[in-house]
């Protein structure tokens, strides 16, 4: 009984880092690329001012960059010492960890293409209404000043804004081949050592869910609509889940009943929030604002799985298609081979990260 429940688990966990190996890899490469290539300062330089364009421009481009919860802490830490106001920030909070063009590839891999397109436009949106919101607070000097990371420095874990690394010259005056090079190095240095650990345990505990949850256990247990979102805002909130670990787990939970708004709850709120970072958040943008920010995201999450949900049963469309490779010969020969490059290359990474004397899990 043990043996069988544990080659299920192992199977189930297998299947989900190798279905989303290729696009976890093309997510990473599309992030380093963004890094190397835009100009230094670009967040910074676009986040000032007050109104809806500069909480636009958070949300935009908070939404495509690989960082996690914490991580966009110090960053916005540093948007705020260079004059941001409470709006862009509270806005670059909430897209940041809700989704990141690494995320988004392996929603497509796990699964379908109309949550593929719904995830990063509920997260610009979320990040919209929660700015707005947070903008409407006023301004204050007595808030406790945080220390300011550097931006464009990177993280040596993972595109956290951690660490204080040397100056280097602008981008315009670097060579593209530096540029490129410093690129790879984010990914291997950077990126992969945070993001990776915390997809790896995600895949595993949505094998854990799919080899011990039977079919439809949620639907049964909870129902749909609404009761079943608010358990999920309620396990989501106070608990650290990256966007990239959060996708197989809710994958699984919608394999296993859970509506496709439900999922979509569980996508935003978990990334976006959790105990740790919100005496940060209180920090940044007051403690009317962290109100405004937690309420934001919990009612924009319900408000946009209610219509997910709707949308579904409007066209139609099914879940069962979900993590496609389950159950249909399983991965192909390529999908292995990404998942395998993955995960070999995720802990070689940390003992990287480890041999230099970094902090691999700052998220």
């Amino acid at each position: 009984m043990i043996l069988t429940f544990l080659f299920e688990l192992c199977t189930h966990t297998w299947n989900m880092v190798a279905l989303a190996g290729p696009w976890m890899l093309l997510g990473l490469v599309m992030a380093g690329l963004a890094k190397g290539l835009l100009p230094d300062q670009f967040v910074a330089r676009h986040l000032g001012g007050a109104g809806l364009k500069p909480i636009a421009l958070a949300a935009i481009i908070g939404a495509p960059l690989p960082v996690c919860s914490c991580g966009v802490l110090p960053l916005a830490a540093g948007l705020k010492s260079q004059g941001a106001r409470r709006g862009p920030l509270a806005s670059f909070l909430v897209a940041t960890p809700e989704t990141g063009v690494d995320s988004v590839a392996v929603t497509y891999a796990l699964m379908d293409l109309p949550m593929t397109i719904l995830r990063p436009l509920a997260a610009v949106i979320t990040a919209l209404c929660t700015g707005m919101a947070v903008s409407r607070t006023p301004d204050t000097k007595s808030l406790t000043p945080l220390v300011p990371m550097r931006m464009a420095g990177g993280c040596n874990t993972g595109g956290c804004g951690c660490d204080a690394a040397a100056p280097s010259p602008p981008a315009a005056q670097r060579s593209l081949g530096r540029r490129l090079r410093e690129a790879g190095g984010h990914i291997v240095h950077d990126i992969l050592p945070s993001i990776g650990p915390w997809f790896l345990v995600g895949s595993l505990l949505a094998g854990f869910v799919t080899a011990i949850l039977p079919d439809d256990f949620l639907t049964r247990q909870l129902g749909q609509g609404l009761p079943t979102m608010l358990v999920m805002l309620a396990v989501s909130i106070p608990l650290y889940l990256c966007a990239s670990a959060s996708t197989p787990l809710a994958a699984a939970l919608v394999l296993k009943g859970l509506s496709p708004g439900g999922a979509l709850v569980l996508l935003l709120a978990g990334p976006a929030t959790n105990l740790a970072s919100l005496a940060v958040v209180t920090q940044l943008l007051g403690r009317w604002g962290m109100v405004l920010y937690v309420g934001g995201i919990a009612l924009c999450a319900l408000g946009l799985g209610l219509g997910t949900d709707a949308l579904y049963a409007g066209m139609g469309w099914s879940t069962r298609e979900w993590l496609h490779g389950e159950g249909e010969g399983g991965p192909g020969l390529v999908d292995m081979l990404c998942g395998m490059l993955l995960a070999l290359g995720t802990l070689a990474a940390m003992l990287h990260a480890r041999r230099q004397g970094r902090r691999h899990g700052c998220c």
